[in-house]
């Protein structure tokens, strides 16, 4: 997933890949709904504070227990890293009560066996769908929170 479409990047091809040119926000569920619980998650697409609340946050239900999540640039500002760090990894584990490790330059976090569970099946369900829309939806809420505190702890104009 690309979370700016618009951007420049490299295609990507690989005969169990597929590149999506869309927003996190649009596609992160209906990828969900498509292949079911993920084993691993790797953030390094926008670092605005808002895009990686929101990607943790679906990450952390998407992901089964005993898989990885992973994040590039963890201590990045906006601005090209060029503002105050916004802290959406540190947030991020603290709220989930996870302590994360190095993976190279990338942080990473184990979800832990037993913890919440990613959502249950890979069928169609009207309950199923409910609660994939309801954890978008917490994302969501998240992410405008963080931008929110972002702004008023650095007192700077609005941001995405």
């Amino acid at each position: 997933v690309e979370p700016d479409p618009c951007a420049g990047i490299m295609d990507i091809t690989h005969s169990r890949w597929q590149q999506c040119r869309a927003f996190s926000q649009n596609v992160l569920g209906p990828i969900f709904r498509q292949t079911g619980p993920w084993d691993i998650f790797l953030h390094d697409s926008a670092h605005k504070v808002a895009c990686q609340t929101f990607e943790y946050e679906c990450a952390w239900w998407f992901v089964r227990p005993g898989g990885l999540i992973i994040s590039d640039d963890v201590c990045w500002g906006l601005d090209g890293g060029h503002a105050p760090e916004h802290g959406a990894w540190v947030a991020f584990c603290q709220r989930h009560g996870v302590t994360a490790f190095e993976l190279g330059v990338a942080r990473a976090v184990r979800k832990p066996e037993g913890s919440e569970s990613c959502l249950p099946g890979y069928g169609e369900s009207a309950e199923r769908d409910r609660a994939i829309d309801a954890v978008v939806a917490r994302a969501k809420v998240l992410a405008a929170t963080a931008v929110a505190n972002y702004n008023q702890r650095c007192s700077r104009r609005p941001i995405a």
